[in-house]
């Protein structure tokens, strides 16, 4: 897989990042922008390659999109979104990446509607494993993600672009400080075996690992994989280095200004107030 410094591939697609707000956003990556309208209609192109992808899998029925065909999850709003984007613009390949806010629950994960969840045999272990997690992400002051929304365009499958978004998903985790993960995988499109090439394991409780399992809702086979951002396949170690740098040039379009941005520019404009209140005419421009 071949990945330039800007985040492109050979093939001249490209990366683009969706956050929910600024404040997800690490100081590391730099071409970031507020933009409302263009993140609606990116993660409206995503939700509709997700609803075209997963009806002609048989995970959906034309019933679960919405008029516009698009599969819509309530927590799209949430975390990020990474897209893969073709030469004409359009969404050719998407996954949700979403930190679990603190304290963390287990009713906060998506996987908390999963089948396995209502399991009367493996509900609960699956419940004290997750929770499991919390603690050690915790105990290392890691953030605790949750990875799903996996979508690839037909003309993308059984190419190296699954992969790298992926990778993606490590390499974020690396600029930010690192990461516990969770995600889980359909065994549809080999997603579960290209997850576990990555550094993805199963996840266990007690020492047995909770078992694939088939959900009611999508009608595929799943696993339930954790991962350890420090803690992926040694010969994919270079790649993740390089889209990690490769993040400081890749755009990023935020929803929303957040909290401690706009605390911040506040803080900025009173000490730049402070240091020209002897200049009206600098305040006034500053004010504009």
């Amino acid at each position: 897989m071949k990945i330039s410094s800007d985040g492109q591939t050979s093939l001249g697609r490209r990366l683009v990042l969706l956050a929910a707000s600024t404040d997800l956003v690490p100081a590391h990556l730099n071409r970031v922008r507020v933009d409302a309208g263009q993140h609606a209609h990116l993660l409206q192109a995503a939700q509709r390659l997700r609803g075209a992808v997963y009806l002609a899998d048989g995970a959906i029925a034309q019933t679960d999109l919405a008029p516009d065909g698009r599969f819509i999850s309530r927590i799209d709003q949430e975390g990020w979104q990474f897209l893969i984007l073709g030469q004409d613009d359009e969404v050719r390949g998407t996954i949700r990446y979403r930190p679990i806010a603190q304290p963390a629950r287990f009713e906060h994960l998506g996987l908390s509607q999963s089948s396995l969840a209502r399991d009367r045999d493996w509900a609960l272990a699956l419940r004290r494993a997750v929770e499991s997690e919390f603690e050690r992400a915790a105990q290392r002051d890691l953030q605790y993600i949750e990875v799903g929304g996996w979508a690839m365009g037909k003309e993308l499958r059984n190419t190296t672009e699954g992969l790298r978004l992926a990778l993606t998903s490590f390499a974020l985790a690396m600029v930010s400080g690192g990461a516990f993960g969770i995600v889980n995988a359909t065994q549809r499109h080999n997603s579960a075996q290209i997850l576990r090439k990555v550094g993805g394991s199963p996840l266990q409780w007690q020492g047995v690992d909770l078992p694939p399992y088939f959900d009611q809702r999508y009608r595929c086979q799943m696993e339930i994989l954790r991962f350890d951002s420090d803690h992926l396949q040694p010969r994919l170690a270079q790649s993740v280095s390089i889209l990690a740098e490769s993040l400081a040039k890749v755009e990023v379009v935020a929803a929303r200004r957040g909290i401690s941005s706009s605390l911040n520019n506040l803080w900025t404009a009173v000490n730049d107030t402070e240091a020209v209140s002897a200049s009206p005419k600098r305040m006034v421009a500053h004010a504009r």
